[in-house]
């Protein structure tokens, strides 16, 4: 299956969201890191939308820092 915006929105509803985990992702695979699935594409960012559409990456939900008031 190709990764398109529509496809990818199922995983990651959030597109600004997708946008950073991807390109976290992709960062990643481009410093060294070894993809998380087979595929013949050479290029980190359509690595990792392929690791995103196949729920190899997903993002992590953390606590939001609390502002000093």
């Amino acid at each position: 299956m190709r990764a398109t915006l529509e496809n990818l929105q199922d995983k990651i509803p959030n597109k600004y969201k997708l946008c950073l985990v991807a390109a976290r992702r992709a960062k990643m695979i481009t410093n060294g890191a070894p993809p998380l699935l087979f595929t013949k594409n050479i290029k980190p960012t359509t690595i990792a939308l392929e690791e995103i559409l196949n729920k190899k990456v997903t993002i992590k939900e953390g606590k939001k820092s609390k502002s000093k008031q």
